[in-house]
């Protein structure tokens, strides 16, 4: 199961999320970042989901079926929910840009 963090950044308005898998022959990661603008972020899911299926498909893209098939997806998801949460909660209102 891969370790899943919220990252944090000096500026309030700026935030992401990485995952990371500590697997042989070695770790592999990938993040996604986010930068606010106004207002809180109502679709928490829906933006949770876009995020996870990028990784998913970077996935595939580096041909880590190991990683894909070794990974509770729906748990991830849940996870970047929270994480998107803390980091709405703790930041300016302000709606957010997927990077």
């Amino acid at each position: 199961m891969p370790i899943i963090t919220r990252l944090e950044s000096n500026n309030p308005q700026a935030g992401g999320v990485v995952i990371a898998w500590d697997v042989a022959p070695g770790s592999f990661a990938m993040d996604c970042t986010l930068t606010s603008r106004e207002g809180a972020i109502v679709k928490v899911e829906p933006l949770a989901r876009r995020i996870v299926e990028g990784w998913i498909e970077e996935l595939r893209k580096s041909n880590r079926v190991d990683l894909l098939d070794g990974t509770n997806w729906v748990s991830v998801t849940a996870c970047v929910c929270r994480c998107i949460r803390d980091w709405d909660e703790k930041r300016p209102a302000a709606p957010y840009v997927l990077q």
